[in-house]
């Protein structure tokens, strides 16, 4: 019978995402376009990554990376009230990942969706948030969705987590936000609950820029076959290892333990 596989050959080795994670901010801070409006944090991040050892190094996304979300043509023509469908909303991009003595300590990417005040519907609408209803007039801009992609090696053994996992809400730090966002006028409605904990592959910074590119078509001038190839490289490197274990797992007719138990952090030595 095939060993199962261990968990923590579901991650990328800290010392190969290191360089993985400086060749994809070299390629970030070059690129023109819409994009470039996050230039100088891209080079701000790239050079302190630089000075950080390939086994103890810290990628630190601060301030948050900006992209404008603007109402895709057929929203517009649908005349629809949904995603972001009468005025541009943003798209916030930011997280820490930590590596020491090549293992990994904190991992934590975040995408966060901001509406403006005048961009969602109101009322008894269905689906209007109630946060305008009940609001103050100081709020300008309201956290409309919170999504945050996470690797827990199991440091804290109070719950086993999934590893690799999607997790709604968590703490959104207006403190980390570029300075022409004004952060005072952004209301968040936070949630107490931390689960369920979605599994999921791990990501990278490019690889959640994507899913704003590819779901909501911004920035619209960035894809390219320049963009692709980073795309390719990056799944690569966070997604081939994880999911070539999994089907390791899965086709093993013979199999005694849980998919759970494959990716759980309690497994981790």
């Amino acid at each position: 019978m095939p060993n199962m596989p261990s968990p923590d050959e579901l991650l990328p080795d800290p010392d190969e995402l290191y360089e993985h994670l400086v060749d994809q901010l070299s390629f970030l801070q070059n690129r023109g376009g819409k994009i470039s409006r996050n230039k100088r944090n891209f080079r701000k991040t790239l050079s302190t990554l630089e000075e950080e050892d390939p086994e103890d190094w810290t990628l630190d996304i601060n301030p948050n990376w900006i992209v404008q979300i603007e109402t895709p043509d057929y929203l517009s023509r649908n005349d629809s009230k949904r995603d972001f469908a009468i005025q541009d909303g943003l798209a916030v991009v930011g997280g820490i990942i930590k590596a020491e003595e090549n293992q990994f300590k904190e991992y934590s990417l975040h995408l966060t969706l901001i509406a403006h005040r005048n961009s969602e519907v109101r009322g008894h609408h269905a689906g209007a948030p109630c946060c305008w209803n009940h609001g103050s007039d100081e709020w300008k801009f309201r956290v409309a969705k919170r999504y945050h992609f996470d690797i827990d090696v199991g440091d804290d053994d109070t719950e086993d987590k999934p590893i690799a996992h999607l997790q709604s809400g968590g703490n959104f730090k207006k403190e980390n936000l570029p300075k022409e966002i004004d952060s005072d006028a952004i209301h968040y409605c936070s949630t107490p609950l931390d689960k369920p904990r979605l599994p999921h592959p791990p990501m990278d910074p490019i690889l959640v820029l994507q899913l704003v590119a590819d779901q909501y078509e911004c920035p619209s001038d960035i894809r390219s076959e320049y963009w692709e190839s980073q795309i390719f490289e990056a799944e690569s490197m966070l997604w081939e290892r994880y999911y070539s274990r999994i089907s390791e797992h899965v086709s093993n007719n013979d199999r005694t333990d849980l998919f759970d138990s494959l990716i759980s952090n309690g497994r981790m030595d």
